[in-house]
């Protein structure tokens, strides 16, 4: 498996499974980074890394950090918080010229007959 970094859009995109209201976490991105930070939408600086302590950046050195500028990041495989289904479609994610993640679009489907199964759209 390959390295990645995690994105979480604001405002998060829903999960419409039939018996389901959560919220789909975790998306997987790659880009010249790669290194299990967590972005958040908005944010110029990752708010975190997913490693153990002793592998982590420090707080200095992790806001330092930037995604590349006027970037597009794909990235996939949104979790479920409640009922932990994979959303079955992409989204891009847009920088701006200081490399900060401004914009969030909905991609076409992975599988159009696993969507419906899954039941996973965007508010």
């Amino acid at each position: 498996m390959g390295m990645f970094d995690y994105f979480y859009p604001d405002p998060p995109i829903e999960c419409h499974h039939p018996e389901c209201r959560g919220l789909l976490r975790d998306w997987q991105g790659k880009y010249a980074g790669n290194c299990l930070f967590q972005w958040h939408q908005g944010r110029i600086a990752p708010i975190d890394q997913v490693a153990s302590e002793d592998c982590k950046l420090d707080r200095a050195r992790l806001h330092e950090i930037r995604l590349p500028i006027n970037a597009i990041i794909i990235a996939g495989w949104g979790s479920c918080d409640q009922c932990g289904s994979y959303a079955q479609f992409l989204i891009e994610c847009s920088t701006d010229a200081e490399g900060c993640w401004k914009n969030t679009r909905i991609l076409a489907n992975i599988s159009p007959a696993s969507q419906i199964a899954e039941g996973c759209a965007a508010v």
